[in-house]
């Protein structure tokens, strides 16, 4: 279903202040998608618009929250002609809100924001001093995991480094975190070479970093601990279901697609099963700190390695094999 845009037209921004519309000219677009996000909506915005850095524009993608989110997110419109809401009228998840985000973007470059997170006020500057000209594809900064009480629980600092990638020396796997939302990335990353994040898949960013990694030709990490994640129990705690681990390999099945389309599989085939084991013992690591009793996680881990085992062991042989010959396989001693 076709998003319905509220941007303001850039004619009319003209128009009443010509001046400053060509100052406004974006170079980063900011994605923030929205949904049930309301009590964190103001702090994230307000976040984004205290920005030292002032050449950008917001994109609020109201994912059909059925909240408050929009009339918060109007007051920001009502206040900074930056801020622009593109609507979903029905909600269709943070995959899609994202892939609108991007595709509604002015600017070369995109970050991406999610609404209960907020920034630090340098972070858009030093992220786009480090692409140097323009010259840099994706930029990587550090990040703080907060609870919903500001208390830090965790800290990422990457080392300064600039990688040319241009005969795939960076590992795409686990050379940088999977977050979308810690860099800067080149927006034609994703318009030229087709990469979208997919539709009704948990960990999309998973499924999206390292095959826009791959294309990206000079990486770029810095230091500065710019960006904070707030963690919310519920959250947490909803990733121990069932559908959670079936899209761990749903995601490393569309990886494992992707090198093999690229021609990448010899090179980076090994490192995608270190991914896997890492994601799987992180998964692990939330259920053994669950309330659920001391059986039940044996149980759970259990059956989380057989999975693990049978993908590594079995998937390239199954690749390209459907639905008959696969129910005679699963029938089949």
């Amino acid at each position: 279903m076709a998003p319905i845009c509220q941007r303001r037209p850039a004619l009319a921004l003209a128009q009443h202040n010509p001046t400053r519309a060509r100052a406004m000219t974006p170079l980063i677009s900011v994605i923030v998608p929205i949904y049930r996000t309301e009590p964190y909506l103001d702090r994230c915005l307000g976040s984004i618009l205290a920005q030292s850095f002032q050449a950008f524009e917001v994109l609020c993608i109201d994912d059909g929250s059925p909240d408050r989110s929009a009339e918060i997110v109007q007051t920001f419109v009502a206040r900074d002609a930056r801020v622009h809401v593109i609507r979903h009228e029905r909600n269709l998840g943070l995959s899609e809100a994202r892939n609108t985000g991007i595709r509604h973007a002015r600017a070369p470059y995109v970050a991406g924001v999610d609404s209960d997170d907020h920034i630090r006020p340098d972070m858009l500057r030093r992220l786009w001093e480090a692409t140097e000209g323009q010259t840099v594809d994706v930029v990587e900064c550090g990040f703080e995991q907060v609870d919903e009480q500001a208390k830090v629980t965790g800290r990422f600092a990457p080392q300064v480094r600039r990688i040319d990638n241009r005969t795939h020396v960076v590992d795409i796997f686990l050379d940088l975190k999977n977050a979308f939302w810690n860099k800067l990335w080149r927006r034609s990353l994703f318009t030229e070479h087709g990469i979208w994040f997919p539709s009704g898949l948990h960990y999309e960013d998973l499924a999206t970093s390292p095959r826009l990694l791959a294309f990206a030709k000079d990486i770029r990490t810095i230091p500065d601990v710019l960006y904070q994640y707030v963690t919310r129990p519920a959250s947490i705690m909803a990733m121990s279901g069932a559908d959670f681990v079936l899209d761990y390999f749903r995601c490393f099945e569309l990886l494992a697609d992707f090198l093999l389309a690229q021609g990448l599989t010899e090179r980076y085939l090994p490192s995608l099963y270190r991914c896997l084991g890492a994601n799987l013992y992180h998964h692990a690591e939330i259920v053994l700190a669950s309330d659920m009793d001391e059986v039940s996680k044996d149980q759970y881990l259990r059956q989380l390695l057989i999975l693990k085992l049978g993908f590594v062991q079995h998937h390239a042989r199954l690749r390209g094999r459907h639905g008959p010959e696969l129910l005679e396989l699963l029938r089949a001693n």
